[in-house]
C-alpha cells in the first residue's frame, strides 16, 4: 500500500508540474505602448511580443480619430543597449521604421522613418515620436 500511494504522489507532482506555464522572462519592450495623446485623436498603438532579441507585433495609426494604417510589425531588439529598431508593414503595402531607445521604464523616444523621400519634397525628416507604456 505505501508504494502505491508513493507512486501515486510522484504522478500526481508530475503532473503538477507539467500544468504549471513555464516564464520566461521577457524583454522590457514587450506589451502595449502609445504615442503621447493629442487633442485631435492622433497617434499610433503597438502591441509588441519578444523573443530574446526578436520582437513581432501589430499596431495602429489613426489619423484624426479615424484608422489610417493597421501594422504587422518585425524587429530587434538590443537589450544591452535599450535601442530598437522594427519594421512597420502597413496593409496598404507602405513600409515604415521605427528606431528608437528606453528613456524609463515605462517611455520610448522614437523616430518613424517616411515612406518615400522624395528630392525636392523637403528633405528626408523623420519624425519624433515619445512612447507611453499602456495598462494591459
Amino acid at each position: 500500500m505505501r508504494h502505491v500511494f508513493q507512486v501515486l504522489t510522484i504522478g500526481a507532482l508530475g503532473v503538477a508540474a507539467c500544468g504549471q506555464p513555464v516564464t520566461v522572462p521577457s524583454s522590457r519592450l514587450q506589451g502595449n505602448w502609445r504615442t503621447a495623446a493629442i487633442p485631435s485623436g492622433s497617434g499610433i498603438d503597438l502591441a509588441l511580443v519578444t523573443a530574446g532579441s526578436v520582437v513581432s507585433g501589430s499596431g495602429h495609426q489613426y489619423s484624426m480619430q479615424y484608422l489610417r494604417y493597421t501594422f504587422t510589425i518585425a524587429g530587434t531588439i538590443d537589450a544591452p543597449s535599450s535601442t530598437f529598431h522594427l519594421t512597420l508593414a502597413s496593409d496598404s503595402g507602405t513600409t515604415f521604421t521605427l528606431s528608437g531607445r528606453f528613456v524609463g521604464s515605462d517611455e520610448l523616444q522614437a523616430e518613424l522613418g517616411p515612406p518615400v523621400c522624395t528630392p525636392g519634397g523637403g528633405g528626408c525628416q523623420p519624425q519624433s515620436l515619445t512612447f507611453t507604456r499602456q495598462p494591459q
